[in-house]
């Protein structure tokens, strides 16, 4: 597995298909690595799930509601170490995770 430090995408190539970046290194255990794009209530209960289970999450909001001045979605992203245990959680919590 390699890892795009542009994006923190995860790639089964050494070539980043978001972003293009060439030459990936392989992924560490620390690297946060994009996980997936939620709606603010969504990432609020699933941040708060993932803390109780002691695994560390970053959440950067993306696009702006112009109405409620808040992130409309919010980008989530986890240690690679936790990927396993992050997608048990998601799956439990939401069902199956969406392409």
């Amino acid at each position: 597995m390699y890892f795009c430090e542009r994006c923190n995408y995860l790639m089964q190539d050494t070539i980043c298909s978001n972003c293009g970046k060439k030459k990936l290194r392989e992924v560490k255990d620390d690297d946060f690595c994009y996980f997936l794009t939620m709606n603010p209530l969504n990432a609020q209960m699933f941040e708060g799930n993932l803390k109780e289970k002691n695994i560390p999450v970053a959440m950067l909001g993306v696009g702006i509601d112009p109405v409620m001045k808040t992130s409309r979605n919010f980008n989530v992203f986890i240690p690679y170490k936790d990927l396993e245990k992050t997608t048990q959680l998601y799956k439990l919590m939401f069902g199956k995770l969406p392409k």
